[in-house]
C-alpha cells in the first residue's frame, strides 16, 4: 500500500519535542514575502523582530509573519556557507509587498545581491521603509 509507506518516512513522523509557539503579531497591515536564492549557503533571515526564516541551498519565497508596517521594516539576515553544499552560486534576498488591489503589482521594497564569487557579510542589520513612494510603485492605473 503505497500510502503507508508514505506515513512511514521522516517528514510524516512526529517531533521529538513539542515545538515553541509561534509568537503573536499583530494583523498585517501590508501582505509581504521574502524570496531567498542562496545555492550553496544558509541565509537565516528575521524580519520586524517577529517572522523567522530559513532557507538552506534553495530558491523559495515564504510570507512573512505580520506582514509589513508603514514606515520602518527591520531585517536581520545570518549568512553562512552550507558546509554540504558543493558550489556557491550567487545569492539574492528580495522582499516583496503583494498587492491587495486587483491589477496592482508586487513591489520589491529589500533586495541584497552578492555574485557567486563574492562573499557577503556573516551579519547583516538592515531594513526598509513602506512610504508613499514605495506603494505608488505598485499601482497600476
Amino acid at each position: 500500500d503505497r500510502a503507508a509507506k508514505y506515513l512511514e518516512e521522516e517528514g510524516f513522523q512526529p517531533l521529538s519535542e513539542v515545538p515553541t509557539p509561534a509568537p503573536p503579531c499583530p494583523a498585517p497591515r501590508y501582505i509581504a514575502k521574502i524570496f531567498v536564492d542562496c545555492p550553496g549557503r544558509i541565509v537565516e533571515a528575521k524580519i520586524n523582530n517577529l517572522s523567522p526564516h530559513e532557507f538552506t541551498d534553495t530558491r523559495n519565497a515564504e510570507i512573512i509573519w505580520g506582514g509589513a508596517r508603514l514606515g520602518n521594516n527591520p531585517i536581520h539576515l545570518k549568512i553562512r556557507k552550507d558546509p554540504n553544499a558543493e558550489e556557491l552560486g550567487p545569492l539574492r534576498v528580495e522582499v516583496y509587498l503583494l498587492p491587495e488591489i486587483p491589477g496592482n503589482v508586487p513591489v520589491k521594497a529589500y533586495a541584497l545581491n552578492c555574485a557567486a564569487d563574492e562573499d557577503p557579510p556573516n551579519l547583516i542589520d538592515s531594513g526598509f521603509v513602506v512610504n508613499a513612494d514605495l506603494l505608488a510603485k505598485g499601482k497600476r492605473n
